[in-house]
């Protein structure tokens, strides 16, 4: 409980994922004037990411946190905001003095379990994309996790890729698999990696060229290989000894036709993590 009133007494305002803030008068610059949407202490949450992406078929993404006592001042899912600390504030202050909280905003599920957040997306099966926001705050710091889940895109063509699966699943333990393509001339558009993208071809352009004219790209992304030979596609997995599934999605695209890849991979639910002799 102490420690829940001095979370209180340090409160002097809020960041909304609108962007707007509300702040105290002393912390205005001018009569109409805002500043300071992070406030004025230093970062003492500490998130693991800001940015959490979907594929459409969803998923689950865990966002970790190095500071304690923060808690979330509002929910925002699809632009509608469907949690405030000045209406929830029994589950604020829960989650300011233990770290815990769960909740559904329909296909969003929101779980926190020792300021560890998870979020959990159901298939979408609409025509657009899905959006959530989540503010967070500690004392006078001020953060937000933005997030989205494409749908899927399948443009006006018919399949000109005719991949062989569009579903890849690992075990715990990792393995190689493979996806064949009928179409040429196709790329990739986006590779997601436990809901981060970490690839985009506004962004790696040079890479999406070199795939369109050639089929070939090799990468790797933590625990995920991505190789790409004449159009034919190897997944490589290492083995999952963490806490929580793995996910991917691969975007790709070929004129006005969109397809998607989405890969999964189990965790240890059980024995021993073996001795690794180094």
């Amino acid at each position: 409980m102490k420690i829940f009133n001095i979370i209180l007494i340090s409160l002097i305002g809020l960041t909304s994922c609108s962007g707007d803030a509300y702040l105290m008068e002393d912390y205005a610059i001018g009569n109409n004037e805002t500043e300071w949407e992070t406030g004025k202490g230093e970062d003492n949450i500490k998130l693991s990411t800001k940015e959490v992406a979907f594929g459409f078929a969803g998923g689950q993404v865990t966002v970790n946190a190095e500071g304690r006592h923060w808690w979330i001042t509002e929910i925002v899912v699809d632009g509608e905001r469907l949690f405030s600390m000045d209406v929830d504030k029994d589950a604020m202050k829960q989650m300011a003095e233990t770290g815990n909280f769960t909740a559904q905003y329909g296909w969003l599920t929101i779980k926190m379990e020792n300021w560890q957040m998870t979020f959990i997306a159901e298939l979408n099966e609409g025509d657009q994309d899905r959006t959530f926001c989540v503010g967070v705050e500690s004392g006078d710091y001020f953060d937000r996790i933005e997030g989205r889940q494409d749908w899927l895109v399948t443009g006006d063509w018919d399949d000109i890729i005719k991949l062989s699966t569009k579903e890849v699943t690992f075990g715990y333990d990792g393995g190689q698999a493979m996806v064949n393509a009928e179409g040429r001339y196709w790329w990739i558009t986006e590779i997601i990696v436990d809901g981060e993208r970490l690839f985009s071809m506004n962004v790696d352009k040079d890479e999406m060229f070199q795939i369109t004219e050639t089929g070939n790209f090799t990468a790797q992304y933590g625990w995920l290989t991505v190789k790409m030979e004449n159009w034919q596609m190897t997944f490589i997995a290492e083995p999952n000894y963490g806490d929580s599934e793995r996910t991917f999605s691969i975007g790709l695209e070929a004129g006005d036709y969109f397809d998607r890849i989405e890969g999964r991979q189990a965790m240890q639910t059980s024995g021993i993590r073996p001795v690794i002799c180094e």
